[in-house]
């Protein structure tokens, strides 16, 4: 007859064999995620009709590190020249506000490179190239914005500012 203690040594040798053996490397491989990679971005690639006023972002797929993500790694090009702005992390999300308005009807070239790294120091495992063409003056809000700027005349100033800004 088998002892209940030895029984139970048997039954936590097999258990415990089960979890490193098997479990474990499984749990493992299963948090590694990889090296981060960019799962989305405004304007999408290939957009077209974008507004010359836009921000461009990247989205990633886990936590940056901030210090890497700069004007040198989020490059902004209008053929081989690099435009200028401003760039700024948030959350999981990477912004390049241009310094002035793109111009209209050209396409720009975005390329995020691998000297972006995660929290943990991992980076990119290529760069992350995508591109979109403007092809509108500028957002609606941003035009309704100048309604405040001016000095109401007489007449319907309010109406016909609204009437430009709902047309564009």
């Amino acid at each position: 007859m088998i002892k209940r203690v030895t029984l139970y040594n048997f039954m936590r040798t097999c258990l415990l064999e089960f979890l490193f053996l098997v479990c474990l490397p499984v749990w493992c491989i299963a948090q590694v995620p990889g090296p981060p990679t960019v799962i989305s971005t405004s304007p999408a690639t290939s957009a077209q009709n974008v507004f010359i006023n836009t921000i461009i972002t990247a989205t990633f797929s886990e936590p940056m590190d901030l210090a890497t993500i700069t004007t040198n790694t989020f490059i902004v090009r209008r053929g081989s020249n690099n435009i200028n702005g401003t760039v700024s992390y948030t959350d999981i999300t990477a912004t390049f506000k241009p310094t002035v308005s793109l111009l209209n009807n050209i396409t720009y070239d975005v390329t995020i490179t691998t000297g972006v790294t995660d929290v943990d120091g991992e980076q990119m495992a290529v760069d992350y190239t995508w591109s979109f063409t403007t092809n509108k003056l500028a957002h609606p809000a941003s035009l309704a914005s100048l309604k405040t700027l001016l000095v109401p005349l007489p007449g319907n100033l309010d109406e016909f500012v609204k009437d430009r800004t709902d047309a564009i």
